[in-house]
């Protein structure tokens, strides 16, 4: 199973609408993929939270409000869900073929690519962080290719314009539920 794991891996960044059609024919159920989604979101947090205390920057302190490693998690469970439920609504509002489950599989594959970044960046931190800042970049922008292309193997629309127009739906949906969302807290005030 490790090895199929690191072939993904491999695959996700070389071919990714290659990778994004083996994690669709994995077949996962729902409740799998989002036992999936709470240990990615827990390794995420886990590894954010090391990088923020072993190189404090005040302006990400700020960012994420000093929170500890369940706050981070709560936080990151919520916004890898929101996101899965964006990116659905609005592929589904272009006509795409998709499924929640199918979404939710390939964004749970991306966080856990995403862990693997972030522990990247946290070893090479501790040798540049000019270095480590430039990977967390380029590597945050490739996810958003990496991206485009699950999108388009989900939805099968053969097209990575509409599926840059469900990423850019999604910002716009995730945009305005915040907006309520801060609306109802009393959070505008």
């Amino acid at each position: 199973m490790n090895q199929a794991l690191k072939e993904l891996f491999v695959q996700t960044i070389v071919t990714p609408a290659e990778a994004g059609r083996k994690v669709l024919s994995l077949d996962i159920s729902l409740s799998q993929t989002w036992q999936a989604l709470v240990l990615a979101a827990s390794l995420n947090a886990i590894i954010l939270t090391m990088m923020l205390t072993s190189f404090p920057v005040e302006a990400t302190v700020i960012l994420v409000g000093g929170a500890g490693p369940i706050a981070m998690f709560i936080s990151m469970l919520a916004t890898f869900s929101g996101l899965s439920a964006a990116f659905f609504l609005a592929g589904h509002f272009l006509k795409g073929a998709a499924d929640f489950r199918d979404i939710l599989a390939l964004f749970t594959w991306l966080q856990f690519m995403r862990a693997a970044l972030f522990a990247a960046a946290l070893v090479l931190g501790f040798v540049s962080l000019f270095l480590s800042s430039l990977i967390l970049m380029l590597g945050s922008l490739y996810g958003l290719w990496i991206l485009v292309n699950f999108l388009n193997e989900a939805e099968g629309f053969n097209s990575l314009g509409k599926s840059v127009g469900v990423l850019g739906m999604a910002f716009l949906i995730t945009m305005m539920a915040l907006s309520v969302l801060l609306q109802l807290v009393g959070a505008t005030q």
